[in-house]
């Protein structure tokens, strides 16, 4: 066993990973490790290494190859496209790497074959986590809340997701794993102007670049009693019956993009967050521009001085309102 495939054994544990990142890192950027990494990519454990060098921040441009003969199979075709699933290489590059495959016979099935793998993998995952939401998400009657079902007008949900999101009085293996990640996709928002219009092809290529998190994600999610896709589920709900929806937090914007990325919040736009630094001022602010709405404040801890028009619930409460017909 050379000492690569050594390294490379040695990380399936993850706290040897975590623990020795900056050490990897530098060793695989060596000239001889990176051909041996080339031909790793070109090999039965290529999703294995693509996951290893993902987790320490690799530089994937290093590992691609000069597509002489011998890197022209479908191992190494399935490692290209994975890095570009996860968008470490643009749509341009496949293209033009793509052209060096069409030597293959039946390259043309190879390519759809390859995308129909992502296609189902990406499906199953889906279908998992649907699985968790209907297994064990169960409306409770509460009958010591009373709601006037007959609402009239505008309404406007503020969801103050801190609590929800917070991870900090956990200490599990995943949860531990999931902190990680969440620092990792907010460094990754913080690479770019999260208020410019031009920026939101560089959002969404981020969201997309960490959709692998689903597995790790339904782990958490059963693991804190599906918390996050229950309140999620209700959020789509009460969207559906045309009421505006807004997630609040005292975090950076950066740190709420992470979290709905890592939380799976997929239908929440980046103008649906709100920061709050100063919580009695924003919300004032808020409360201003949404004049003549129906305000209903999720999560807070305590009331905001500024008409008792604007109720105050605990989050728990939110499938009430998709009890009512609004």
């Amino acid at each position: 066993m050379n000492k690569l495939t050594e390294i490379l054994e040695k990380c399936r544990d993850k706290n040897y990973l975590n623990q020795n990142k900056t050490f990897i890192r530098e060793y695989l950027k060596q000239r001889k490790s990176l051909e041996n990494l080339k031909y790793e990519l070109n090999g039965k454990k290529n999703y294995l290494v693509l996951n290893i060098l993902e987790k320490i921040d690799f530089d994937f441009h290093l590992v691609i190859p000069s597509f002489e003969k011998k890197y022209i199979t479908q191992y190494m075709y399935s490692s290209i496209f994975w890095m570009y699933k996860k968008a470490y290489i643009d749509k341009k590059q496949l293209e033009k790497i793509q052209e060096n495959f069409k030597i293959m016979k039946n390259y043309t099935k190879m390519f759809e074959d390859t995308e129909n793998h992502f296609l189902l993998f990406r499906i199953e995952n889906d279908r998992k986590l649907q699985k968790i939401i209907k297994e064990d998400y169960n409306i409770k009657n509460i009958t010591n809340i009373k709601i006037n079902p007959n609402f009239t007008g505008d309404y406007l949900f503020i969801l103050n997701v801190d609590s929800l999101f917070d991870l900090s009085k956990y200490n599990d293996y995943e949860i531990e794993d999931s902190k990680e990640l969440i620092s990792r996709i907010k460094h990754e928002f913080n690479k770019f102007s999260l208020q410019e219009e031009g920026e939101l092809y560089n959002l969404n290529r981020i969201k997309g670049k960490f959709h692998y998190s689903t597995l790790l994600f339904n782990k958490v999610d059963r693991l804190l009693n599906n918390k996050f896709s229950k309140v999620y589920s209700n959020i789509l709900q009460v969207k559906r019956k045309g009421i505006e929806v807004k997630l609040a937090s005292e975090c950076s914007l950066s740190q709420m993009l992470a979290e709905i990325t890592f939380f799976k919040y997929e239908n929440i736009l980046n103008e649906d967050l709100i920061t709050i630094k100063d919580k009695t001022e924003a919300y004032r602010r808020i409360f201003k521009e949404n004049e003549g709405k129906r305000i209903v404040v999720f999560g807070e801890n305590e009331e905001i001085e500024y008409e008792k028009k604007v109720w105050y619930i605990d989050m728990k409460y939110l499938n009430i309102f998709n009890k009512q017909t609004l």
